[in-house]
């Protein structure tokens, strides 16, 4: 697309109960009466952004037309409502990121980049000072998560309180039941897998949640004997295809079939049921979660029993299987941020004194803090569609 001429207004024409816009660049844009109404943002009508919002659904009505539509002075369309004596005015760059064509509407989706482990010679990297000083650096980070689903900072403090430092800078921290900000180390009395030297099987945090937790940051403050203690990741987004290729009927099964995870504290009982893969309406993956020691006792007819542990056996090899996994092993001062709602972590079991700490930023914090970032660097992206994450929890 020519930025240069995507949002120049070229002509507009009422027609019918439409209004068609042409831009400069040819593109064209076909907007209804009823949705251009509804959308006017004047004093009177309010503005849905900020809430303040006077104009409904029912007030705009079905029968509308326009005495007169035209290009303003300021480039922008404007609109004489036949009805009230209205005038309403649309900016012509919001007209175009709204853009209700096919086209437009399909570059707006948000396509991530699936990967497996041949990401290790392009892992997305920040150096710790660009991210905490650097706004640009700070959004491309950003957008590495959006994209990837993680980013490697690298070249900080091997201190304590990195992970809350770098969390910071996106948002307040979320609260678990292992507290704002977790030290996972090996301990003689360990109440988590996490807790000892054994290898962790690749999992997503907390989903055992109706909404779990969201943007993940693990600091290394101290690390393993050499050789020992990698940390995997893999792709929940990159696995869904894997086995909607592999076994189309354990993926479908795995996207509609509720399952129920559950995890006992000392003062909380918490439990979620969601399928593991989350589907937009398109039918692509847009959330994933899954904890094998997490899942509770299958709750489905005794003739499905089979089937879907036969789905999750499958699943699993595939989330087993070293060409899905991404390797890195964390030196002090190195952090990973991603996003929990869509990547598997784990670790290989380790000797000597490993230290990281780990804590957490709600996804929807994460997502504004990116579209601010974008806003102000008049980066592209804000309005685009992303995955909505897995927070498609059911009761039933």
């Amino acid at each position: 697309m020519n930025t240069a001429l995507a949002d120049v207004l070229a002509s507009v024409e009422c027609s019918n109960d439409t209004i068609i816009v042409t831009w400069s660049d040819s593109h064209r844009s076909v907007f209804p009466l009823r949705w251009l109404r509804y959308e006017c943002s004047c004093r009177e009508c309010g503005d849905s952004q900020t809430g303040i919002r006077f104009v409904t659904p029912a007030d705009v009505g079905k029968s509308l037309a326009v005495e007169r539509c035209g290009i303003s002075a300021t480039g922008d369309l404007e609109l004489f409502w036949s009805r009230g004596n209205h005038y309403s005015s649309y900016q012509r760059t919001w007209l175009r990121e709204h853009c209700l064509s096919e086209s437009s509407r399909d570059a707006r989706l948000h396509r991530p980049t699936v990967w497996g482990a041949e990401l290790a010679s392009r892992v997305p990297r920040v150096s710790f000072v660009d991210f905490m000083n650097d706004d640009s650096q700070r959004c491309d980070a950003f957008e590495a998560i959006r994209d990837f689903g993680l980013v490697h900072v690298v070249d900080g403090p091997a201190d304590v309180g990195v992970a809350e430092q770098l969390a910071k800078q996106v948002g307040p921290l979320e609260e678990t039941n292992f507290g704002r900000v977790f030290d996972l180390q090996s301990t003689a009395d360990a109440l988590s897998i996490g807790a000892t030297r054994h290898a962790a099987s690749l999992h997503t945090d907390e989903c055992y949640r109706n909404m779990p937790t969201g943007i993940k940051f693990i600091h290394c403050i101290s690390d393993s004997d050499s050789g020992t203690g990698y940390s995997l990741f893999a792709d929940g987004f990159h696995i869904g295809e894997l086995l909607h290729q592999a076994a189309p009927a354990a993926f479908e099964l795995l996207s509609v079939e509720p399952v129920t995870f559950h995890r006992r504290y000392e003062e909380a009982i918490i439990v979620a049921r969601a399928p593991i893969f989350s589907r937009a309406p398109s039918g692509h993956v847009v959330g994933f979660r899954f904890q094998d020691r997490s899942l509770a006792p299958l709750d489905v007819p005794c003739g499905d029993v089979d089937a879907l542990l036969d789905a999750i056996d499958d699943l699993m090899k595939l989330i087993g299987d070293a060409q899905s996994q991404l390797r890195l092993r964390l030196a002090p001062g190195e952090s990973v941020l991603f996003d929990n709602h869509r990547l598997l972590h784990g670790r290989t079991g380790f000797t000597g004194h490993r230290h990281l700490q780990l804590c957490s930023v709600n996804r929807d914090t994460f997502i504004s803090e990116m579209r601010v970032l974008q806003k102000n660097l008049n980066r592209e992206g804000p309005y685009l569609r992303l995955a909505s994450g897995a927070s498609c929890a059911v009761n039933e």
